[in-house]
């Protein structure tokens, strides 16, 4: 009997885990302040959001990026690489990327929306932001 409740436990919380896991990559869960985000090429540059959806008021809609609740922005250089490198993983068409904190893009009105695809849980989009603030949030790396 003893063992029964055991094992009751440990698959509930297995249960319990994984639904966990499952709320991380849930789409359209928005992303708060501090979090980390990529997007390939050099976001500094408005050439950089040609592809994307621009409305009247100049506010761009889907700017796809990477992000994860868990990978918190660093301004400290020697931390940053390996965040970007956490976010980034496997996807190696980020050879050439721009990187930005959740904060500068909210601050200036944008929302940042996970939506996770096949293969890449860390997929988000932008909504929300003139191209204007969304060049100045990112950064370059030289």
């Amino acid at each position: 009997m003893r063992s029964m409740t055991a094992w009751s436990t440990l698959i509930v919380l297995l249960l319990m885990s994984t639904a966990s896991i499952a709320q991380k990559v849930k789409p359209g869960i928005e992303m708060k302040q501090g979090i980390l985000v990529v997007r390939g090429g050099d976001a500094t540059q408005s050439k950089n959001y040609k592809p994307e959806e621009i409305n009247e008021n100049d506010e761009l809609s889907g700017v796809s990026v990477l992000c994860n609740a868990g990978i918190t922005y660093s301004s400290d250089k020697k931390i940053l690489p390996a965040k970007i490198e956490q976010l980034i993983g496997k996807l190696k068409e980020f050879g050439n990327f721009s990187y930005a904190n959740t904060t500068c893009l909210i601050n200036k009105e944008g929302i940042v929306k996970t939506d996770p695809q096949p293969g890449n849980n860390n997929h988000c989009l932008i909504y929300s932001i003139k191209l204007k603030d969304a060049t100045s949030c990112f950064v370059h790396p030289e």
